[in-house]
């Protein structure tokens, strides 16, 4: 998406003279800014990002609140790599000044997602208190419950997110699960000079 805006209009409220605004405007280089967006929609509150953030930069969510990017992120990208139903966008955005136009563009950049895997799903039956929590946050309709009757779970259909375990009151549900290694998209290379 790209979004245009006159600049005059922009520095309307400066009070430095037009063109010399104009050719400090032209003299600035490209600003990128990578951003991260949660569609709260979609967030099924698995907790899985929150889990493998490696600088404890996301807010649990819980069964009312989707999770929350906090200020300290780094841009990483492991939440939306992890994220096991694409809730987590990365935004990639760029502003050129172009004469007198300054152009804004924001793009959803794609991420390899790493593989999750269901290796066991143990339910407690004696624990369950059927409230139907599960069947809520469960992102692909794999549990149904009748309230305080009965709890059932299509396999078949299970992602292995986890959201049921990690919103169960009663911890009456258990998901083993394997996650697949995080795509790397790059490397660093640090000069060491011995001491």
């Amino acid at each position: 998406m790209e979004i245009t805006k006159n600049l005059r209009e922009i520095l309307s409220g400066l009070d430095d003279d037009e063109e010399f605004l104009k050719h400090i405007a032209n003299h600035l280089s490209e600003i990128k800014k990578k951003s991260l967006y949660v569609n709260e929609s979609l967030c099924c509150r698995c907790n899985l990002c929150y889990k493998e953030c490696p600088i404890d930069a996301i807010e649990r969510a819980k069964v009312k609140k989707a999770v929350k990017i906090k200020d300290n992120c780094v841009k990483c990208e492991i939440c939306a790599k992890t994220c096991p139903v694409d809730a987590i966008l990365v935004l990639e955005g760029k502003i050129n000044v172009e004469g007198w136009n300054v152009k804004y563009n924001i793009e959803k950049k794609e991420v390899m997602k790493r593989k999750i895997r269901l290796k066991n799903y143990i339910f407690n039956d004696e624990v369950c208190g059927k409230c139907g929590i599960c069947a809520m946050v469960c992102p692909t309709k794999a549990i149904k419950v009748v309230r305080k009757k009965s709890f059932s779970v299509n396999l078949d259909l299970c992602i292995a997110c986890g959201a049921c375990e990690e919103q169960c009151p009663k911890k009456a549900v258990k998901v083993e699960r394997e996650l697949g290694e995080i795509y790397k998209e790059g490397y660093m290379e640090v000069n060491k000079i011995p001491v």
